[in-house]
C-alpha cells in the first residue's frame, strides 16, 4: 500500500511564540505570530484562556526582541523586525 503525507505549507510559513507575563493574580499570555511569507507580525493577549485584546505592533516588536535576547528563536526574524522599525 502506497500512502502519501499531506504537508500543510501554510504551517511552514509562520512561527508562533507564546509569552506569559504578570503575577499569580493576573497573567497575560501573549501570542505573537511571525509570518515569513507575507513578512508580517501580529499578536494577541489572552487572559484565562480567552482572547482579551489584540496587541499593537510596538508591543509585538518589544516581545520579539526579548525572545531574541533571552532565547534562540525557531527562525531568524531580524529582517522582518527591521522592516517595521523603519
Amino acid at each position: 500500500m502506497n500512502t502519501t503525507n499531506n504537508i500543510n505549507t501554510d504551517q511552514e510559513n509562520f512561527d508562533k511564540y507564546m509569552i506569559k507575563q504578570g503575577s499569580i493574580d493576573s497573567t497575560n499570555e501573549y501570542s505573537i505570530i511571525v509570518n515569513f511569507k507575507t513578512e508580517t507580525i501580529s499578536g494577541a493577549c489572552f487572559r484565562n484562556g480567552f482572547l482579551d485584546h489584540m496587541i499593537d505592533i510596538k508591543k509585538c516588536i518589544e516581545l520579539l526582541e526579548d525572545i531574541k535576547k533571552y532565547y534562540i528563536p525557531k527562525r531568524d526574524f531580524s529582517s522582518i523586525l527591521e522592516k517595521y522599525m523603519l
